[in-house]
């Protein structure tokens, strides 16, 4: 069915309807212009309402120019003002996370993208205005895409603010994460603050473990003191203590290794030595040109060298060790058998073997590598391209070969001579180079203190760090997971392949020149130009020292570990049993010496009693009376060079003699020494005191008195030169300490105290000078101006004895009556540390080279070595003759006077009763028991009772 409307109907409804929108038009436009005259007359702009509200009509309303503006520019600003507003928002997120500066370089943009936005507004408005006046259809359409521009451009804000707002969430999630990092950061230190107290805790549980052994297990107990020791990076100071009290009641007589033979023949320094592959034979090199085989009974079987020869360089096994290849200074390379016969010649030196024996390697000094069979055909030669080619080995596998030219040039070739890998990385020259036993790496020694290895690609895997001088020498262990190096720095280091120190070998007092495992891998070889080789346990103890009168060049096991062989400067070589010394230790309980000191070398020591002198060398692990002096002696002082002594006599001569008693230069004048320090530093000049007279300064190499220091009203208790040998401090009993100057005798500063100057002594810079008086004041004065720097009274003192300055001048350390020694700021004179533990007057002090420690003797019979940092005892030394209730102290047995030596490690000392000795520091002694006790280790049973392993 069709349903039909009429029109007037239909008409009738759109008459309605235009009705209707035309009411709302006018409505519209009343209320526009209603809000046009308010803000003629009281500038009120529209609100966001208001424009909510007439915008849908824009483009059907009917308006003014200017009202068409005023809308426009209230939406315009509207919009701005919700910009401004979003920006602020984000400004104030950015900055609370950290992130100001990049929210404001964004915000820039932000802002000049709506200020190009808000132009081409102003631009639009100005073409609407332009185009209404001429069309209203124009005027309509351009608002209407106003509008769609200010929706975009809100849409646009809107997407912004989404993903600023993801960036900061990213950003947060950033910083929490850091902040988790540092929390586990800190948690890591307080765990390994943790375990280093647990260690500690544990070291100290072994020494009270080992000192509570009694007397018939004190081997026992020096390992587990030495376990203790090792247990920590920084041993404890009761640890030190332990080990040392342990120690120094378990003395033990110096001993020799066991000497078995002496392989007689070469006329010149031995060089080098090595084991046949079975052991039954040795070859040696010399500097007299010659190779020589041996059988171990020192036999001499065979003789390489000569006229008609050349000069022998180096002398190898084969590997089966049926034959000999020696390299000469005539450039050639020699094959032999066991009995010389002749069986090959190779151009070039330095020959080695392949590891199968059948081929040979030579180097030129041209650079040229060449390979060659045992019948002496060359198989391939290639240039290396450097010159002063010092070695070409074999890889073990006998596919590369590995060579050292021009220094610090290590390369890797093939045997057709093709450049693998180029070693770069030494600053110094190179001393070594080896493979590793499975052939997949390279150790290197070098001169710039350290030693590095390598990849087969040239890559620096590792670099050994911590030796102090040349690394000489640098070898793997048999399985290839361990290294050894040896310096110059007179020590040789174990380590692992990640170039942690597992070990380190102090004992030798000169160069180390190599550094070797033995065959099973469980002891150490070294030789040192101090003319000894040492045999160690893997975690350092000197386990034997086989001791020679001049450099020990090289030294090897047997195959079988059981032997070790040395080659020395003093053209022996020598076959040594596993055994060795148990300890050096000075004394002569025969004599009441009074007086006693040590050369600045350590070398000697010089006796004096009952008006006589005696003096002691050093020869390998003992001391040794050289020579009694019959010169009528009061007191004696060596040279600063040790080669001379100074003696004074009781009839008032005083004369400087060579150590055979050869009288150099006699100084006239009634003269008796009041100390050690009469030598200036350079020894060029002297000082003298004799009793009620002034001192003196003499020329040395003259005899001549060069000023007579003239000034005091009483006795000299003290004269000591400065560091740079011109001036002198004196210290005296007419309450005044004097700084003289050394050529003119003038005084510079005098130096007025208020009673009796017991001591004086100078900074080490020479600019201080620090007095000690009996009124128990310590003093520190400037030596040009005289000017009082610092004034010191401790309490409850009664008198200062003496007053020492620490290495580095920013310390003094004064003793009293009370026994106590007091460490103190020289400029602020503050209290930094008291060494408390003598309970009578402490007779003297000296400070180790480092200032890490300081030595006490005192009138209660014992000598101390204090840690300086901690004020803590790490060893106590009573007396020289140990007796069971160390506490019955007599006058007589009184320890009066300790001095470090010049490497810190060992401490003189002098007795009343007629004893010099030297005593060994705590790592002294933790380096005796690595390197050179004869004591047996404990068994892995041992270690599992007493809580080491």
């Amino acid at each position: 069915m069709k349903y039909e409307l009429s029109h007037d109907t239909i008409a009738h409804q759109v008459f309605e309807k235009a009705s209707t929108e035309a009411r709302t038009r006018r409505k519209v436009e009343r209320y526009i212009s209603e809000r046009y005259a308010a803000y003629q007359e009281r500038g009120a702009r529209l609100t966001q309402d208001d424009v909510d509200y007439v915008t849908p009509y824009l483009g059907q309303v009917n308006v003014s120019v200017e009202e068409s503006a005023f809308i426009v520019f209230a939406r315009k600003q509207l919009l701005t003002k919700r910009r401004n507003i979003r920006l602020l928002v984000i400004a104030i997120i950015v900055v609370l996370l950290g992130l100001t500066a990049w929210a404001v370089i964004n915000g820039q943009q932000a802002v000049a993208s709506e200020e190009r936005a808000i132009v081409n507004e102003e631009r639009a408005i100005v073409n609407a205005l332009q185009a209404k006046e001429s069309a209203a259809e124009a005027t309509a359409k351009a608002q209407a895409l106003e509008i769609k521009e200010a929706e975009l451009q809100q849409s646009l804000e809107e997407a912004q603010i989404a993903r600023d707002t993801s960036e900061l969430r990213r950003i947060a999630a950033v910083m929490a994460q850091l902040q988790a990092d540092l929390n586990a950061e800190e948690a890591l230190v307080q765990r390994r603050s943790a375990e280093i107290r647990l260690r500690e805790a544990e070291a100290l549980t072994l020494i009270a473990r080992a000192t509570s052994l009694p007397r018939s297990e004190m081997a026992i107990a020096l390992r587990i003191a030495q376990a203790a020791y090792e247990h920590t990076d920084k041993p404890p100071a009761a640890v030190q203590k332990g080990m040392a009290d342990i120690f120094y009641g378990q003395f033990g007589k110096p001993g020799l290794p066991l000497f078995q033979k002496d392989f007689s023949g070469h006329t010149n320094d031995v060089r080098s030595v090595v084991y046949s592959y079975k052991g039954t034979e040795a070859l040696t090199t010399s500097k007299d040109g010659t190779a020589k085989l041996w059988s171990l009974n020192g036999t001499e079987l065979a003789s390489f060298g000569g006229k008609d020869m050349g000069y022998i360089l180096s002398a190898v096994f084969s590997p089966d060790g049926t034959q000999v290849l020696t390299s000469s200074n005539f450039g050639t390379s020699t094959l032999w058998t066991l009995d010389r016969q002749k069986l090959a010649s190779f151009a070039g030196y330095k020959a080695s073997f392949s590891p199968a024996g059948t081929e040979v390697v030579t180097v030129e000094e041209d650079g040229v590598v060449k390979l060659w069979t045992l019948n002496g055909e060359e198989v391939k030669g290639f240039d290396c391209g450097e010159d002063n080619l010092y070695s070409a080995i074999f890889s073990p596998d006998g596919k590369q070969i590995l060579t050292i030219a021009g220094g610090t040039t290590v390369k890797l070739w093939t045997r057709n001579g093709e450049e693998l890998a180029h070693f770069t990385g030494h600053t110094e020259a190179v001393c070594s180079a080896v493979f590793s036993p499975d052939g997949t790496k390279i150790l290197t020694a070098s001169n710039d203190d350290r030693a590095k290895l390598w990849s087969l690609k040239g890559e620096e895997l590792v670099s050994f760090e911590g030796h102090k001088g040349d690394v000489r020498f640098a070898s793997f262990s048999p399985d290839g997971t361990e290294v050894l190096t040896a310096s110059y720095d007179y020590s040789a280091k174990r380590w692992a392949l990640d170039g942690t120190e597992l070990a380190s070998f102090d004992g030798h007092m000169g160069y180390v020149l190599s550094a070797i495992f033995s065959p099973d891998g469980t002891q150490v070889l070294t030789a040192s130009y101090a003319g000894s080789a040492k045999i160690w346990s893997l975690d350092g103890e000197e386990l034997a020292s086989l001791e020679d009168k001049s450099p020990v060049f090289a030294a090897v096991f047997s195959p079988d570990g059981r032997q070790v062989l040395t080659a020395s400067m003093g053209r022996s070589v020598k076959l040594w049993a596993l055994f060795g010394p148990e300890i050096f230790n000075f004394q002569d309980a025969s004599a009441d010496f009074f007086f006693a000191t040590i050369s600045p070398d350590g070398e000697k020591i010089l006796t004096v009693h009952d008006d006589n002198a005696r003096l002691w060398v050093k020869e390998k692990a003992n001391w040794v009376f050289i020579k009694k002096y019959t010169t009528n002696i009061r007191a004696a002082a060596f040279s600063p060079d040790g080669m001379k002594i100074l003696m004074a006599s009781h009839n008032g001569i005083l004369k400087l003699c060579t150590l055979e008693e050869e009288e150099l230069v006699r100084f006239n004048g009634s003269t008796t020494l009041v100390n050690n320090e009469v030598f200036s530093p350079s020894g060029t000049h002297l000082v003298s005191t004799p009793y009620g007279g002034s001192p003196k300064i003499w020329e040395v190499i003259s005899g001549k008195l060069v000023a007579d220091l003239k000034g005091h009203n009483s006795g000299i208790r003290t004269a000591v030169f400065s560091p740079d040998g011109e001036r002198i401090v004196t210290a005296s009993y007419d309450h005044t300490a004097k700084v003289w100057d050394v050529k003119s005798g003038e005084i510079v500063a005098d130096l007025k105290e208020n009673s009796v100057v017991e001591y004086a002594v100078f900074s080490p810079d020479g600019t201080r000078v620090a007095t000690a008086s009996r009124d128990g004041s310590t003093k520190v004065w400037d030596v040009v101006s005289g000017d009082l720097i610092t004034e010191i009274f401790a309490e409850n003192s009664t008198r200062g004895d003496f007053v020492i300055f620490s290495p580095d001048g920013a310390s003094i350390a004064t003793a009293y009556a009370d026994g106590i020694l007091t460490l103190w700021d020289v400029v602020s004179g503050d209290l930094v540390m008291d060494f408390k533990g003598h309970t009578n007057d402490v007779f003297s002090a000296d400070f180790s080279f480092d200032g890490t420690k300081i030595v006490t003797s005192s009138r209660d019979g014992s000598a101390k070595v204090w840690d300086v940092s901690s004020g803590r005892i790490l060893a106590d030394f009573w007396k020289h003759n140990p007796v069971a209730d160390l506490q019955k102290v007599s006058r007589i047995n009184l320890i009066t006077s300790v001095v470090f030596s010049a490497d810190g490690r060992s401490v003189f000392s002098v007795s009343t009763n007629g004893i010099a000795k030297i005593w060994p520091t705590p790592q002294r002694i933790y380096n005796y028991l690595k390197n050179e006790a004869g004591i047996p280790q404990l068994t892995p049973e041992q270690r599992k009772l007493y809580g080491i392993d």
